[in-house]
């Protein structure tokens, strides 16, 4: 094989982890060590990214996109995370991904000074439709790419407004660590030391974020950190056969993963031919970091739903315009499906 074609062929690779534009995963390869195709972020740039990872993934939304991002765009000094344009909530309520962003990760202190969101993010700028994240007092940088025409200053002043009203404390646009921080710092440091330590499944999986659209065969995907591990759960319609090997292989690759391997996993696709179609089928795998197992574990759970679980879905999906063709490769249309909505 020629260099150039060697050169094609890693770029191709690198698009399907990533979702990146083929040209820019051509020419950010060439700078990449081979080793090391898809860079791994360290220090704060991998507690943002994490932090993000943690907030946008909790569920009970339907994006066309998982987690509904359509891309990461890594860069040497930050990332920058094209998002989907709309969500929908489990309700059946639309919203721009923007107003979504707002709420799940902006930080504010509540009157009994709880933080909610990611303890130090802040607002670092705004350039036409593009949000930019840091952690204070850090050079970290996420940048979070809208629709165009999103003015994510106006949407900014009136979650300042509407925080204010309602007795909450804005965090957003502070310039150091406030008081409110430092004392859940102290108060949770249990927990917040547990997201550190996870922070580099949180980043690995959002640098790769495209894997759970080009490699995973499930329609919805959701994630919390819970007894020391990042838990991800699957779901898979009944009408696809469920397939984790390729995910797996994946994540677990030596030089495109983000340093994973299987400690062990319960497989329960041998069950498939036995199935009661009204009940659930779940395989379950745990990673660790191959260099260091106690930096705690990933575990993800792909299920195949029961027959009737889905009922409505893909009419979710298709409101924020999710691609035909993906949507028939995970939800398939078939004689008695419905336009009823499903709790999730």
């Amino acid at each position: 094989m020629s260099t150039s074609d060697r050169l094609t062929k890693r770029a191709r690779t690198r698009c399907i982890f990533t979702g990146e534009p083929f040209a820019y995963a051509k020419h950010a390869v060439q700078r990449c060590s081979p080793r090391r195709p898809i860079p791994a972020a360290t220090n704060s740039q991998a507690v943002i990214e994490s932090q993000i990872m943690k907030h946008l993934c909790k569920g009970g939304e339907w994006w066309a996109h998982p987690v509904g991002v359509q891309r990461v765009v890594i860069n040497s000094d930050r990332i920058e995370l094209v998002l989907d344009d709309h969500t929908v909530t489990a309700g059946g309520r639309q919203h721009f991904m923007s107003t979504y962003v707002a709420d799940h990760l902006l930080p504010f202190a509540e009157a009994d000074g709880q933080v909610i969101g990611p303890i130090g993010l802040r607002v670092a700028a705004i350039a036409s439709s593009d949000l930019h994240l840091k952690i204070v007092g850090t050079d970290s940088r996420v940048v979070l790419r809208a629709s165009k025409g999103t003015d994510w200053r106006q949407l900014l002043a009136e979650r300042y407004l509407l925080c204010r009203t309602e007795g909450l404390i804005p965090l957003w646009q502070e310039a150091s660590l406030t008081v409110y921080e430092k004392r859940d710092l102290s108060t949770y440091s249990h927990l917040r030391d547990e997201d550190r330590k996870l922070s580099w499944i949180g980043s690995g999986i959002l640098r790769r974020i495209a894997l759970l659209y080009t490699s995973s065969t499930a329609y919805s995907t959701r994630s919390w950190i819970a007894d020391g591990q990042w838990k991800f759960e699957l779901d898979t319609s009944y009408l696809v056969p469920l397939d984790h090997d390729s995910l797996i292989e994946r994540l677990t690759d030596p030089r495109w993963g983000p340093g994973f391997v299987v400690s062990r996993h319960h497989c329960s696709c041998h069950l498939a031919s036995l199935r009661d179609p009204s009940h659930d089928l779940t395989c379950t795998y745990y990673l660790g970091n191959v260099k260091a197992p106690n930096l705690g574990k990933m575990q993800i759970r792909f299920r195949s739903m029961a027959r009737g679980y889905e009922d409505g879905i893909r009419q979710e999906l298709e409101k924020v315009d999710g691609d035909s063709k993906w949507l028939e490769r995970v939800l398939p249309k078939c004689d008695g499906m419905d336009s009823r909505s499903s709790d999730r």
